[in-house]
This record gives structure tokens, sequence and C-alpha cells, in this order.
């Protein structure tokens, strides 16, 4: 008898996970599909797979992120571009209490990311000849063709609340850099992330990059074109960082990091980002001029190679 009892709570226990995996599957799904349609202005998105576990992962398989045409002329970005990601898994959910259960933070693996390179041409003179006549510099799409698939983990934390997260990301393209960024984010409130991710805005952003051969590539490549050898053009391109660190008032300390790290790419450069009031994502990317590192509240330093590897 008790044997019997056993078994018919364990298949009912069983029923009710299996109908409890369903309703989450379905109300999982539906979510995923109204914010898809919401980011249609600025991007198509189109996701293979999608699955939500009752132990609290969820995982979507073969993603496409196309962005729009007007994202496309903001961005700089080659009409068409598509962004592949093989999967995208949030997981390592942590709760905290304030007058009730909230979200405190989220783990988001991104694997096998594709991306084509991006056709930008540079906005903004990388060197001057001795005439003062600017330096054609050289294309991502010139010197890499695709980059290879890279792998990214990101951690969002919400300890002051959705309104203020902050972004942690750990990111290496093979070749190209190793990036750790965080980012003390703002959501204002009268716009919605999902339609709107440009408005976003950033409080203060820190960036270490350890440099995998993009700069050595770049230099080369900028000196072959223009017929010249690369410490000459490291010393040119040092020359128009000076001008253009007069023109927008930035730190001299800053100016001679990125100098040196011009000079030695292998040096590690960390990044800080404290403008004097936050600026909406939309805006501190969309376009590169020469007062750029003025209004963001840029400040460039070199460091040890071992806080360059950890990020």
């Amino acid at each position: 008898m008790r044997v019997r009892r056993g078994l018919i709570w364990f298949f009912g226990a069983l029923v009710v996970l299996g109908v409890a995996q369903y309703a989450l599957q379905y109300y999982g799904s539906s979510v995923l599909a109204q914010r898809v349609s919401q980011a249609h202005d600025w991007a198509d998105i189109r996701v293979g797979s999608a699955r939500f576990w009752l132990w609290g992962v969820v995982d979507l398989d073969r993603i496409r992120i196309t962005p729009t045409a007007r994202t496309d002329a903001r961005l700089g970005l080659a009409p068409g571009y598509t962004i592949n990601i093989g999967r995208l898994r949030i997981h390592r959910f942590r709760f905290g209490w304030n007058h009730g259960p909230a979200l405190t933070s989220l783990s988001v693996a991104i694997r096998h990311v594709r991306l084509p390179a991006p056709n930008w041409d540079w906005a903004i003179t990388v060197a001057r000849g001795p005439t003062g006549r600017r330096r054609r510099a050289p294309t991502f799409q010139s010197m890499e063709g695709s980059p290879s698939p890279f792998d990214a983990d990101i951690v969002l934390s919400f300890t002051e609340g959705y309104k203020r997260p902050v972004l942690q990301l750990q990111a290496e393209v093979p070749k190209v850099a190793r990036i750790g960024l965080q980012c003390a984010l703002e959501s204002p409130q009268d716009i919605d992330v999902v339609q709107n991710p440009g408005g976003l805005e950033i409080r203060h952003c820190r960036l270490n990059y350890r440099d995998r051969g993009i700069m050595r590539r770049f230099e080369a490549r900028m000196a072959n074109e223009n017929h010249i050898s690369v410490p000459e053009l490291q010393r040119e391109i040092s020359g128009q960082i000076a001008l253009d660190a007069a023109r927008s008032h930035w730190p001299l300390l800053s100016v001679q990091a990125v100098q040196e790290f011009v000079r030695d790419p292998r040096q590690d450069l960390r990044l800080q980002m404290i403008p004097n009031e936050p600026i909406p994502l939309g805006h501190a990317f969309g376009r590169i001029w020469p007062g750029l590192p003025g209004y963001l509240g840029l400040t460039v330093t070199l460091i040890p190679s071992s806080a360059g590897r950890s990020g």
C-alpha cells in the first residue's frame, strides 16, 4: 500500500512539474516574442530556439541580430550587418530582499559570436605627413576580413535597483583584443531600453584593454599604404594625438599613456570614462570627433600586465 501511495505521489509530482515546465515555456516564449517585436525599430532579431527551465536557466540558440538602416547609419556599419550568436545562456540568478524578494544580479554567457568586419573609415585624422597632409588610414575590412568567433561573459548587477544597473563584461577576440569592461548605467524613467537601447545612459565606465595584434597590424598596414616606416608613422600618430589633446584640453598623463601605447602596443591600457553628467549611449558613440575624450571625461593609464589579464 505504501509503495502504491509513493508511486502515486511520484507520478503526481512529475505531472505537476511537467505542467509547470510547459507553462513556463509558454509564458517565456510569449514574453520573448513580445520583446523581439518591440526591438524592431533598431534591429531585426531572430531566435532559432528558446528554452526556459524551472531551475532558473534560459537558453537561446542561433540568434541573428540585423540592425536597421537607421542604426547602421548611426554606427557607421555596412548595410545588412548581422551579428550571429551560437548560444546565449542566462543563469546564476541571485536574489536579495528589499521590501520583498528582488533580483540582485544575473550572469549571461554568450558563446560563438560572429561579427563581420565593420566598414568603418576613420572620421578623424590619425596622422599627418611633414607637409600637414592627412595620412590615409586602413579600414578594419582591409586588415582583418571577418574576425574569428569569440565568447563573452556578462554580469548584470541591480544592487541600486533596475533603473541603475552595473554591467561587467569579459571578452577575448582572437588576434584582436582582450577586453574587461565595467559600467555603471542609468535607465531614464521615460524610455524603454528594449525599444531604445541607445537611450540607456552611462554614469561611469572602466575598460581594461590588452591588444592581441590588431594594433600592430593597423600600424603595419597604414605605414605600407602611406609608403613610410612604422617608427615614422608612430611618431606622426603621437604628434596628432598631442595636437587633438590640446584642442580638447585632455590631461597630459592620458596623452602620454596613449602615445606610449602607440609605440609599444604590448602594454595594457585602462580607459576610464567619468562624464560630468550621464551620457546616452547613442550620443556617446554616434560619431568620432577630436573633442570626444573631453566630452566623455576620458582618462587613460598604462596598467601592469597582470591587471590587464584579469580585466
